[in-house]
């Protein structure tokens, strides 16, 4: 465990910060990006043989846009290497969490703990995976939100290397780790729709659950709560940081405040989304009745 709490940020010396060269990094992660490249594609290949409609998917199953049925599908197989991932993450942050709930709000922006190494490694491996399977069709499509999804994977690989190689920064992972926890249920969504589950009891609580999971998780604990800690850590985030750290410590500082703003956005499409199952429009709702 790495830790220098009760320290003045000057006592933190860059030389006490646990890390990894480039290509200890790599070593470590390859084999991560790997698997998640190797579930992706046995996900592909299962769901061409037992999954109804994989092969000419298209939203609904319906192949109304042939040059974009791999489009679908790759989001198909995505969706489900997220949910493993997001089950992941919850194994290896969870407990973690569940032993040392204030370690958050003690932690400081050098503080490192070898409980989640392993956790920020996979997570970048996952990140790295995902990336590959996103970065072409954003290419060949120009979708808005595939572009803006290239961009937030570029970013976060970034801060991760940096976290990991130099030693720092937890008090950012661990609250971006533990919102992917909302990936299953998000994921599931989708799977639902697309296996004829959509209107189902089970649709709906998984809604209830997305919902509530993202205002807790994400909103509170990834906008809200780190919004607390960085006014909180002021004085050694910004005005004495370790040894020219400052630059590094805004940048992550824009980061957050970038994906903050993501969250935001998502959570407003999410909820409205919410209210409109509940508080269905009239029109809809005769139309849906004829």
């Amino acid at each position: 465990v790495h830790t220098r709490e009760g320290l003045h940020p000057q006592q933190r010396s860059a030389a006490t910060m646990s890390g990894m060269s480039m290509v200890e990094l790599v070593q470590a992660v390859a084999p991560f990006t790997a698997a998640w490249h190797v579930l992706y594609w046995t996900v592909h290949i299962v769901s061409g043989g037992i999954v109804a409609g994989y092969k000419n998917m298209e939203y609904g199953f319906k192949d109304k846009k042939p040059n974009q049925k791999g489009y679908t599908q790759n989001y198909w197989c995505s969706t489900i290497v997220s949910i493993v991932h997001s089950l992941t993450m919850a194994a290896l942050c969870v407990p973690f969490v569940m032993k040392e709930p204030n370690w958050i709000w003690e932690a400081n922006i050098e503080d490192t703990r070898d409980e989640l190494a392993l956790a920020n490694k996979v997570f970048l491996a996952y990140i790295c995976n995902d990336l590959l399977f996103v970065l072409p069709w954003a290419i060949k499509l120009g979708k808005l939100d595939d572009v803006a999804f290239v961009a937030h994977h570029l970013s976060i690989i970034a801060v991760w290397v940096s976290f990991i190689t130099q030693g720092w920064g937890d008090m950012f992972s661990l609250p971006t780790l533990i919102t992917e926890l909302t990936g299953m249920f998000i994921g599931a969504r989708f799977v639902m729709i697309k296996v004829g589950l959509g209107s189902s009891t089970l649709f709906m609580v998984n809604g209830v659950v997305m919902l509530t999971s993202w205002w807790y998780l994400r909103i509170w604990g990834y906008v809200v709560r780190l919004a607390i800690i960085l006014y909180k850590e002021t004085d050694s985030i910004y005005l004495n940081p370790v040894n020219d750290t400052f630059v590094r410590n805004v940048l992550v500082s824009l980061c957050w405040v970038l994906g903050s703003g993501l969250q935001l956005m998502w959570g407003y499409t999410i909820t409205m989304g919410a209210y409109g199952v509940v508080f269905p429009k009239k029109g809809k709702t005769e139309k849906s009745k004829e």
